[in-house]
């Protein structure tokens, strides 16, 4: 995921650019969302932003093998639970079952050498020598080896056979397949069948001056502080005011060189799924310590 936009916003505290896809957040309290602007003051500073995703998974196979059945359709809304992806299971069963009888096998083995063992100690030492007890003693540790070996591929044949099938981890949109029904999916390549988005809550890219951070900073106040100090309104692309208030983040960790900005990110409720990742707004911010 990738969105680029051309920094204007001077006074905003900049927040770490969204890179990656898995970023668990709380949402707004609900007393945010029924905030207006005219309770709010003057705005501090204006600009732009893209909206991005707040959370963005990949569905991928967790092993090579057959898909059977895809679920969803581009761009179809998905509840968390809802099954998204059917593979092949005949041969993953047939694993399962392998497994379970190298782990039968192995035991038995086990309870032999134990028996042996247990025979060798009683006899008479003019019967057997210590150098037979030891060699026996060393052939039941490698047999409890063996058993915890199969023990855990037994394990992972039963885990595998499990992920065999995948479910939405959480509610959002899924974006195109890449596979069809009855494709092969081979883990050495690309598995990503497809991408899921989370849009409530949402993220709202925008930029932000050091120099605004550092006069805070330097005020004693805690990064904490200063993000809680700002709230931040949405004009949408037809020139109405979004109905939610949103808040900063956290801080961003580099700046610009020459410039002094940075790149971060906005929360913002989406309940409605009115904002859509891509999409240009205009952003506004209300400090309470101005």
């Amino acid at each position: 995921m990738k969105v680029t936009m051309k920094p204007t916003l001077k006074s905003l505290t900049p927040v770490v650019a969204l890179t990656v896809g898995l970023l668990c957040i709380a949402p707004l309290p609900a007393a945010m969302a029924q905030n207006s602007t005219e309770d709010l003051g003057p705005v501090s500073a204006s600009g732009t932003g893209i909206v991005v995703p707040a959370l963005s998974w990949d569905i991928s196979a967790e092993v090579s093998n057959q898909i059977k059945k895809i679920h969803f359709r581009e761009g179809q809304f998905v509840k968390e639970g809802d099954l998204l992806v059917t593979f092949d299971t005949l041969f993953k069963k047939l694993d399962v079952r392998l497994a379970e009888l190298n782990l039968i096998r192995a035991r038995g083995n086990l309870a032999k050498i134990e028996e042996d063992l247990a025979r060798k100690q009683q006899l008479d030492s003019n019967a057997v020598s210590q150098v037979q007890i030891r060699e026996t003693e060393v052939d039941l540790e490698l047999a409890k080896a063996e058993v915890e070996e199969k023990e855990i591929l037994f394990e992972k044949a039963k885990i595998i056979l499990q992920v065999q099938e995948i479910f939405a981890p959480f509610d959002g949109q899924v974006s195109a397949p890449l596979y069809r029904d009855n494709a092969n999916v081979n883990t050495l390549e690309d598995t990503e069948i497809a991408t899921l988005i989370q849009l409530d809550p949402i993220h709202v890219r925008v930029s932000g001056s050091y120099d605004r951070l550092l006069e805070r900073l330097s005020q004693g106040m805690s990064e904490a502080e200063v993000l809680d100090s700002i709230t931040l309104s949405l004009e949408l692309p037809d020139g109405s005011d979004y109905s939610h208030m949103g808040k900063m983040l956290t801080t961003s960790f580099g700046y610009d060189s020459e410039t002094g900005l940075g790149t971060g990110i906005a929360e913002f409720p989406n309940p409605d799924l009115i904002l859509r990742p891509g999409i240009k707004v205009g952003i506004s911010s209300y400090d309470e310590n101005q």
